[in-house]
């Protein structure tokens, strides 16, 4: 696996990276992706897997880890089950990808690129919201600068708990 020149190699790597974007990971976490010392495949901690690479890291039994984050007041629908769906406005994983909340191991099952307005149409749901209308809200609440841009591209990240 290729690593660019001070990036992290292994999971255990990542604090710092995670720190920066204001979510440190957890002894419980930290701990955990020890354990499984997988390779970093996120784009912030180390250059993306080729699809070979990929193949033959699955084969040793090594699953690529990503920090995905969420804020506090989703971690416990992620955990429930009631959120299976994250909308970013880049690209997180790719399917097979695992990440961890709060101690438990996740899996990328689906990533796909469509605009906002069609992935508050399709997934508001799977994100946890009751209606379009209340995805809407949140995601300008939680993008002010950048607002509600209905043509504009995001990555649709669909999880399942392992």
């Amino acid at each position: 696996m290729m690593v660019a020149p001070g990036q992290p190699r292994y999971a255990e790597d990542t604090r710092r990276g995670a720190e920066a974007h204001g979510d440190p990971l957890d002894t419980a976490s930290l701990r955990q992706l020890r354990a499984l010392r997988v390779p970093c495949a996120g784009a912030e901690t180390a250059t993306p897997l080729d699809e070979r690479t990929l193949r033959h890291e699955k084969r040793r039994g090594l699953v690529p880890a990503i920090s995905l984050t969420f804020q506090p007041q989703w971690r416990a629908a992620v955990l429930a089950g009631t959120k299976t769906t994250t909308v970013r406005t880049r690209r997180c994983g790719a399917v097979g990808d695992a990440f961890v909340v709060e101690g438990a191991r996740f899996e990328l099952a689906g990533v796909d690129a469509m605009t906002l307005a069609a992935a508050r149409d399709a997934c508001w749901a799977s994100e946890g919201y009751a209606s379009a209308d209340e995805f809407e809200r949140g995601w300008i609440a939680n993008h002010p600068t950048r607002g509600w841009r209905a043509g504009d591209q995001v990555w649709v990240h669909r999880f399942r708990r392992l």
